[in-house]
């Protein structure tokens, strides 16, 4: 097995509980990309469902916003390109070729050149740098639980989010205010960056996990399911035993 896809397990280790192939964990996959929102969202509203409301983050106390929502980039590696070897070819087809013939094989070859691509993504640019990749969407309770999620290529504009579900949802100035997506007034601004917790977390534990759009979603589903679990338990280690939803060690 590759090295560093062993780095996957720390994701799915709560679902597969051991390690296992390639073959066996992408079947997993597969069968949970079917079933990824409904469980995410069902296991987001019942572990906050079991935190005590006085021992939530302060971000719970923010009254008038049901969820925050951000957009967050993930790398992915751009591929390579082939004129290294279009030039190397050239040099050797080159040879025994006058000046003008030089040039002619020079053009073919760099226009035969072409990038090579793994991984499933989009370029796009922010803040002057350059980015290939995905975009996600998570739609974040003020509890601080990800309750759904829309991934995205890199250049899919913050302005098309299409999170639909209920209430109003606190977005920053990249998004378009319509409907139930609004700016940050008031004391509102001060409630919008606690949605970089969940954004923090992914970057931390993200890696190019599969080649395919799909796939990738499904492991970032995961990962927002693993996240719920972590922040669960650091709620429940701030609440008395007596009053914990579970017994921790």
């Amino acid at each position: 097995m590759d090295k560093n896809f062993h780095k996957v397990l720390v994701i799915v280790r709560l679902f597969v509980g051991e390690r296992v192939g390639k073959s066996t964990l992408f079947d997993f996959v597969e069968r949970f990309a079917r079933v990824r929102r409904d469980l995410l969202r069902e296991i987001a509203s019942e572990l906050e469902a079991k935190c005590r409301t006085v021992y939530l983050p302060s971000s719970a106390l923010y009254e008038g916003v049901e969820w925050l929502v951000d957009s967050f980039l993930l790398d992915l590696p751009p591929g390579k390109t082939s004129l290294e070897i279009m030039m190397e070819k050239y040099r050797l087809d080159a040879v025994n070729l006058g000046q003008v013939e030089k040039l002619k094989a020079f053009v073919r070859a760099k226009l035969r050149a072409r990038t090579r691509r793994r991984f499933q993504g989009r370029w796009t640019k922010k803040r002057s740098r350059s980015y290939f990749g995905l975009k996600v969407f998570p739609l974040v309770s003020p509890a601080l639980f990800v309750h759904g999620l829309e991934v995205e290529f890199a250049n899919f504009s913050d302005a098309r989010c299409r999170l639909s579900r209920r209430g109003l949802k606190l977005v920053d100035r990249g998004f378009k205010e319509r409907g139930t997506f609004v700016h940050p007034r008031g004391p509102w601004k001060y409630l919008r960056p606690y949605v970089e917790h969940f954004g923090i977390f992914l970057k931390q534990h993200w890696r190019p996990y599969a080649e395919t759009k799909v796939r990738n979603e499904a492991f970032i589903y995961m990962m927002a399911i693993t996240y719920n679990m972590v922040h669960f338990l650091s709620i429940q280690r701030r609440t008395p035993p007596q009053l914990r939803a579970v017994q921790l060690p």
